[in-house]
């Protein structure tokens, strides 16, 4: 629970002391002040996803806790007591205004840049002593500064780090952190801040935002230790506790391939609250303590430590490798054993080499995760984050592919796969080409079968022409040079500009989790076919038909089947009762042929003849399937459509009218609400254009943030109107953008300053139906994802909402409207860039229920449905009358 952490320091409550004689109460943990500098909180009282802290407090309604910490904080020196400057000791009568039983401090970013290490613990000790003197009782838990990001970008970075070395030498020691706190607090120690190039570091000292990339930021990791920590500080029960919570403890494993090298990490909690110096031993394998060596025994460990447990599986099919793990004072057996018939016949041998992309662990790589999917597949990863091609006779730097090409021969891979080139396809390509192949000589000598990889884009300038220049080599090399391509660069993860989406590429560079989920789907049907494995088409799924009319014939949307290898067939078949249509195709009964990749297939549900009956028709394709549900409505009912809005519907402007094939230019959107408003593109060039089956089987309208890209309606659309409301279902292509970018509905007002969706710091700013311009910066969700959303001005009330929910609303309203509506532009030269499915504008202002009506069509439509907050009234059907 968040505490307000703007609290007056005047009116001290005063401290408590324990009578002579009186038994000292058990340590209880009810409230918490968090303390730090801008890796912890940019601003006391400023709630944000970007910090550890404030998720942490989300993350504990039973505890109060207050996030005090601030960009800059330093700890300060005695002189500094209760001055309320921005350090420690300045702020330490106001932090214990709270009555706080514990407080954090993650500390010394700045203290030690400029100082030394000496000086930084006696300021902590003094810092201590001062909590203690305003409030005895209260705990102190600390933790070391981070490292600087070790691309060493910082100024002071090497002043910092050989300070920061003399602090850490001894940081876990308990008689020099006890000098002042009582717990010890291992942040500074997660071994993943030691990658160069990650995606922790936001700039030279910064972790990155929680989330920035879907679990790879370095908040992320922050709260990973964090929680683990505190949560087990607050654990009264633990106090003393000689082994860690059982959620802990890694689990037995099995189909696993032979002779593979595993790791599995874990972070310690639910140990005795100040550690334990037993620590971990182990046999059967090997572990190592926050990235340092591998051994067999660990010494002290605190709650927060990350421990990796390393083993090899066995040589034989159906055998465990039995991995005895003692933590503390408990002891367990855990086993690793391999999938039926792995020891039999040789399993091919995968070697996955590369950079950090290839290399990554969290997320999961793209090979990893296919690796998952095939145990009996003998695979390993020799990928190092920053690596280079190098040049023939390196031995140095380690990080080049020539420097361990003896390793990866050695390893007598069957199959090399090979991602390269982000970090150093800079100079002459053509000679860059002939290094590389001179390396993979000695592979195809082997009999190695080799698969390479097209570039993924990267955000920097000056990288697209040697991007492409060394795709478009690779493509004519295939099947000469090497074996296989897997041509990355033309799917949605690797078309240029793809790096500026933060859904896929968090940094512009290293993929996201659902970077490499989509990696993976391009790279499994070439390495399967490499094996001689026979792929499946991806798993599909079709839109269920609500509220259908009785004896009618419906339609699925299309499927386009996706996930073979070029030129590989599946048979494609329709259960009874059914019929199934292949690339538009007439509807036959039985599945009389074969697919490939691209068709289409769309099945036929005959409805039922009686209310509320549902009938369902199955797709087979390969050993693929899915289900096509079509239930009738109750007795009198049939799903609302926005034409049931009346006259209040001005301009309807659906999927289903946009006329053309994939990428072709929209030259007029036909208005579906019966009034023929005419919406047509802005000019001759760069005209929306048409993008298949990108939203539940739809068509979209694609725009590209380019002067002429959108649509005008008549000057006269607007004239007369007191009210408004206007709806549309829309994707924006980065979120938040380097730009400011137009909402994908705007001039719909009359200020000139412009609408902006969102603008460069993250806030959408709109000017609808009103003469002034809002700013919405709010919490809302990302508007990178596919989102219905809608706007309403009406005299002193004016309402934005998104997916349902209400994200800003005004009582101070004057209505006005523009003479030059548009869709997909706004002022000063602002364009949409993104996608639009469809819009629905309305004449006056809806009622409750009608706002509420069209949303529940839009999110059932589109299959949006899980947008709709659980109140909502169509969260679980779509509306009907």
């Amino acid at each position: 629970m968040m505490l307000d952490a703007s609290i007056s320091c005047t009116g001290l409550p005063a401290t408590h002391s324990v009578a002579r004689g009186e038994a000292a109460p058990p340590f209880r943990v009810s409230t918490v002040v968090i303390e730090g500098d801008g890796i912890t909180s940019a601003l006391p009282s400023a709630p944000s996803n970007d910090f550890y802290s404030y998720r942490y407090a989300e993350s504990r309604p039973d505890l109060a806790i207050a996030v005090r910490a601030q960009e800059g904080r330093v700890i300060g020196t005695a002189a500094n007591l209760d001055d309320g400057g921005n350090s420690l000791i300045g702020k330490v009568a106001e932090d214990m205004a709270y009555e706080p039983d514990l407080i954090t401090a993650l500390i010394g970013a700045h203290d030690i840049s400029t100082g030394s290490a000496v000086t930084y613990k006696a300021t902590l000790i003094a810092w201590h002593a001062a909590v203690k003197a305003r409030r005895p009782g209260c705990r102190v838990a600390w933790s070391a500064p981070l490292p600087y990001n070790p691309d060493q970008s910082q100024s002071t970075y090497a002043s910092f780090t050989a300070q920061r070395a003399i602090v850490m030498a001894d940081a876990r020691d308990p008689a020099v952190w006890g000098q002042w706190a009582d717990y010890y607090l291992p942040l500074a120690e997660h071994p993943d801040w030691a990658e160069i190039g990650s995606a922790l570091y936001a700039d030279s000292m910064h972790p990155t935002a929680f989330d920035a990339v879907n679990g790879m930021g370095g908040q992320n990791r922050l709260y990973d230790q964090f929680a683990a920590a505190l949560d087990s500080i607050a654990d009264a029960t633990r106090i003393n506790a000689n082994a860690p919570y059982g959620k802990v403890w890694p689990e037995d494993e099995d189909g696993l391939a032979t002779e593979a090298q595993l790791v599995r990490r874990f972070v310690i909690s639910g140990i005795a609250h100040k550690g334990l110096s037993s620590g971990v031993s182990v046999s059967g394998g090997e572990v190592r303590l926050n990235g340092g060596a591998y051994g067999t025994r660990i010494g002290r460990i605190y709650n927060g430590d990350v421990i990796d447990l390393r083993l090899t599986t066995s040589a034989e099919g159906e055998t465990a490798t039995v991995v005895t793990l003692t933590i503390g004072g408990e002891t367990r057996e855990i086993g690793y054993t391999t999938a039926a018939g792995a020891g039999g016949e040789v399993p091919p041998k995968v070697l996955s080499e590369g950079d950090s992309i290839s290399a990554s662990t969290d997320p999961a790589s793209f090979t990893r995760l296919w690796a998952a999917d095939h145990p009996t597949v003998v695979y390993a990863n020799h990928a190092v984050g920053g690596a280079q091609l190098g040049f023939t006779g390196d031995t140095l730097p380690a990080n080049t592919l020539y420097a361990r090409q003896a390793d990866a021969l050695a390893y007598e891979p069957t199959h090399l796969v090979l991602l390269i080139g982000a970090n150093d396809l800079a100079g002459d390509t053509t000679a860059y080409v002939s290094r590389l192949y001179a390396y993979l000589a000695p592979f195809k000598a082997a009999g190695t079968t080799i698969v390479l990889c097209t570039v993924l884009p990267r955000d920097s300038s000056g990288w697209q022409d040697k991007m492409d220049a060394f795709n478009a080599r690779l493509r004519l090399d295939e099947g000469t040079e090497f074996d296989f391509l897997v041509d990355f660069a033309t799917s949605e993860a690797g078309a240029w500009g793809a790096q500026l989406d933060t859904a896929l590429y968090g940094d512009g560079l290293h993929p996201t989790a659902a970077g490499h989920a989509l990696l993976k789907r391009v790279f499994a049907p070439v390495i399967n076919h490499a094996l001689g494995i026979p792929n499946e088409p991806l798993d599909f799924a079709f839109e269920p038909q609500a509220a259908a009319d009785a004896d009618t014939d419906y339609d699925s949307a299309p499927y386009a089947v996706a996930g073979l290898y070029p030129g590989e067939t599946r048979p494609y078949s329709v259960s009874a009762g059914g019929a199934i249509s292949r690339n538009g195709g007439a509807y036959v009964i039985d599945g009389a042929g074969f697919v490939v990749n691209g068709d289409t297939i769309s099945v036929r549900n005959h409805s039922s003849t009686d209310p509320a009956v549902q009938t369902d028709v199955t797709a087979i394709i390969g050993t693929s399937s899915a289900t096509y549900s079509v239930t009738t409505a109750g007795a009198g009912s049939r799903l609302w459509v926005p034409s049931d809005l009346g006259s209040k519907l001005a301009l309807w402007l659906r999927p289903e009218d946009i006329l053309g094939d994939d990428g072709d230019e929209i030259d007029a959107w036909t208005d579906s609400s019966g009034n023929a408003v005419a919406v047509s593109s802005a000019g001759s060039s760069s005209k929306p254009r048409i993008k298949i089956a990108a939203l539940n089987g739809f068509k979209v309208v694609n725009m590209d943030g380019v002067r002429q890209g959108h649509f005008t309606l008549p000057t006269a659309y607007l004239d007369g109107r007191s009210t408004s409301a206007t709806f549309f279902v829309s994707k924006n292509s980065f979120d938040p953008n380097t730009r400011d970018f137009a909402p994908p509905v705007g001039r719909f007002g009359t200020d000139g300053s412009g609408e902006f969706y969102p603008y460069t710091t993250g806030d959408i700013y709109s000017a609808y139906g009103t003469n002034t311009r809002y700013r919405i910066s709010a919490a809302r969700p990302g508007l990178a994802e596919w989102r219905f959303a809608s706007f309403q001005s009406a005299a002193n009330d004016w309402r934005y909402y998104v997916d349902g929910s209400v994200i800003h609303a005004l009582i101070a309203n004057t209505v006005a409207f523009g003479t030059t509506p548009a869709i997909g532009a706004g002022y000063y030269n602002d364009y949409f860039d993104g996608q639009i499915a469809e819009v629905i504008d309305c004449n006056e202002a809806l009622t409750t229920t009608e706002r509420q009506r069209v949303e529940g069509y839009l999110a059932w439509k589109f299959g949006l449905e899980s947008n709709l907050p659980g109140e909502h009234p169509y969260a679980s059907a779509a509306p009907t009358i």
